[in-house]
């Protein structure tokens, strides 16, 4: 039996773990969020680790500031969490000797690109959530034994995200706009917790493939505008959804305009296979209405 920690118990990828390996005898899991210590200060995180009393084999690191916008002024909060959270808990993993997976973002990248975004290809994040998650990925690089995921338009049944909000605006008003010329994919973190511990039971790690970067999302490329036509259609709504740019759009965040990831190197050191947007959203809505 693997024993797995997965800090950040109450987000969207820690509950779609929880849903689909808590019962699994392959795994002993036990989830910390911030009820149960402060991942900004390293004694508290050292000392409640350390007291549970396990040999963890694996931490995933799923704790994080994601409020894109509220980031822009609530810049401390941001540091904190994002990159000063990732250092203590990279240091508590490397002292304890537990391989770890944190979990990043398609916004280390600015969006300028033309094809879907290697792991080769150079950051430079727009909005200060890109950028305190890039400085998280660089601070667990740091500390050695981490592989990091960087995924994208992340969803689940728990949480503020892109379908939960338009579910509930297209059912309370006739119509939305929804901004039509970013790209990127969604991903539904039910398959994102199938990827991770699919790494977890090739016992591979980076010392075996010499990677430590990896992408992963659904496949396909869509506008947020396409994401809301796909639910209202699978939700069999009425309201009317508008097309607008991105300057009609009032956000304090800059956003990339094209996120699209290539996934190509975890399917070529894991095998693991990406299942099409539509697919994973369909199964979605098929368990939340």
């Amino acid at each position: 039996m693997k024993n797995i920690l997965i800090i950040g118990k109450s987000g969207q990828l820690a509950r779609a773990i929880y849903d689909r390996y808590n019962n699994d005898n392959r795994y002993n899991l036990v989830f910390l969020g911030k009820d149960e210590f402060d991942i900004t200060d390293e004694k508290s995180t050292l000392d409640t680790i350390y007291n549970l009393k396990i040999k963890f084999d694996y931490c995933i690191n799923c704790a994080a500031y994601t409020n894109v916008n509220k980031a822009e002024i609530d810049y401390d909060s941001a540091i904190q969490i994002n990159e000063e959270g990732a250092k203590n808990i990279a240091f508590v993993c490397k002292r304890l000797n537990i391989k770890e997976f944190y979990i990043s973002t398609d916004y280390v990248f600015s969006g300028e690109n033309y094809k879907p975004y290697k792991i080769s290809d150079e950051t430079l994040p727009l909005s200060i959530y890109g950028k305190t998650k890039l400085h998280g990925e660089n601070i667990s690089a740091k500390y050695g034994n981490c592989i990091i995921i960087r995924t994208s338009w992340l969803y689940y049944d728990n949480g503020n995200n892109f379908p939960n909000k338009m579910i509930q605006l297209m059912k309370s008003n006739n119509e939305v706009k929804i901004v039509n010329d970013q790209i990127g994919c969604p991903t539904y973190a039910l398959d994102l917790a199938e990827a991770i511990f699919s790494i977890i039971e090739s016992d591979k790690w980076i010392y075996d493939t010499g990677k430590y970067i990896y992408h992963f999302s659904n496949s396909g490329a869509i506008s947020w505008y396409d994401f809301c036509c796909a639910i209202k259609f699978l939700c069999n709504l009425k309201c009317n959804v508008i097309p607008i740019s991105s300057s009609e759009f009032n956000s304090l965040a800059k956003r990339p305009h094209y996120s699209v990831m290539d996934c190509s190197n975890i399917k070529c050191d894991f095998g693991i296979e990406q299942k099409w947007w539509f697919d994973s959203l369909q199964n979605f809505i098929s368990k939340t209405i």
